[in-house]
This record gives C-alpha cells, sequence and structure tokens, in this order.
C-alpha cells in the first residue's frame, strides 16, 4: 500500500472506478446492439372538398360592395382621428397686488466710534453694541452685509439691499 494513504479513501477510490467502468462497458454495449425495429406506416388522407364542389359555391363579386369600396390596405384609407377638444378657456390674471412696503430698517447693532478725515482716506471706526469688537473702515467697504456709503464728519451712513443708516458720532440731544 501507498503510505499515507487511509485505507477507507483506496476502497472508496477503487468502488468509484470499478462503477465507472461497468457503466463504460454498459454504455459500449447498448450502441454496439443493433435495434431495428420496423413500425408499421399509416397512410393518412385528409377529406378535402373537391374544386368542383367549391366552384358551385363561389360568391359573387357584388356582395362585397363595401369591401371594394374602402379597402383595407390601400393609400386613401385613414384611421380616424376624432376632433381635438377645443382648448379650455385661459385662467383668469391674478388680481394685481400693490407691492408691499419695505420692511422698516432694522437697527444692525453697529455703533460709530470715532471718524479720522484726512486728506488721504476717510474711515469710521465702527463697533458691535454687544461686545465692543470693531474695525476702522474705509467708504465701500462691508462690515455684517452693511456697505459704508458715506463719512462725513458727523456721523457715517450704511446700506444694505437698498435701505441707508445713519450712524451719528455723538448721540442727538
Amino acid at each position: 500500500m501507498i503510505r499515507g494513504v487511509a485505507p477507507l479513501t483506496v476502497i472508496a477510490v477503487l468502488i468509484l472506478g470499478g462503477t465507472s467502468v461497468l457503466l463504460l462497458g454498459l454504455t459500449v454495449a447498448e450502441i454496439l446492439q443493433d435495434d431495428d425495429v420496423s413500425t408499421p406506416k399509416i397512410e393518412w388522407t385528409p377529406k378535402l372538398s373537391t374544386s368542383a364542389e367549391r366552384l358551385t359555391s363561389v360568391t359573387p363579386l357584388s356582395a362585397y360592395q363595401q369591401t371594394t369600396a374602402r379597402p383595407i390596405f390601400f393609400k386613401t384609407r385613414q384611421p380616424f382621428v376624432p376632433t381635438p377638444p377645443p382648448p379650455p378657456p385661459p385662467p383668469p390674471p391674478p388680481p394685481v397686488r400693490a407691492s408691499p412696503p419695505p420692511p422698516p430698517v432694522v437697527d444692525p447693532g453697529l455703533a460709530l466710534g470715532g471718524v479720522m478725515i484726512s486728506r488721504e482716506a476717510k474711515k469710521a471706526y465702527l463697533f458691535r453694541k454687544a461686545d465692543r469688537i470693531g474695525s476702522w473702515l474705509a467708504e465701500g467697504e462691508e462690515i455684517m452685509g452693511w456697505k459704508v456709503q458715506a463719512i462725513d464728519s458727523g456721523g457715517a451712513t450704511l446700506q444694505k439691499d437698498g435701505r441707508n443708516i445713519d450712524l451719528p458720532l455723538y448721540a442727538q440731544q
């Protein structure tokens, strides 16, 4: 025996090999056997009408007047197309609404702490009222979405969305 192969494995391989040889032998024997089984031929003749019977029962062409007047496969024959329904009337125009007044100018929470005007530049010190953090801005610069429109000795003008707000340097009395 071969070393390292279990005895059950050898037995299983021998059984499978023997089965394969047996099946091969049966297949070859079946192929070589001559099975010539003759079957008797059955004749079948359909019952057809004779041509003389068909000629006597021919329908005259005048019976097909509707068919010949409107043949199915003809260029002028067109499918039925119903007329389209009239279009619905246009909806009435919406009522004209007056444009709502612009919302009131909301205090941006900014205050003006100082103004510096020299020949070269105009600057304003703008800071948030809440935390007193600010910066020096020139005309045209932005803070919190507001653009510095104008700076003069009395205050600054801010613009946002077409609205202007004036921040005075000193509180008005």
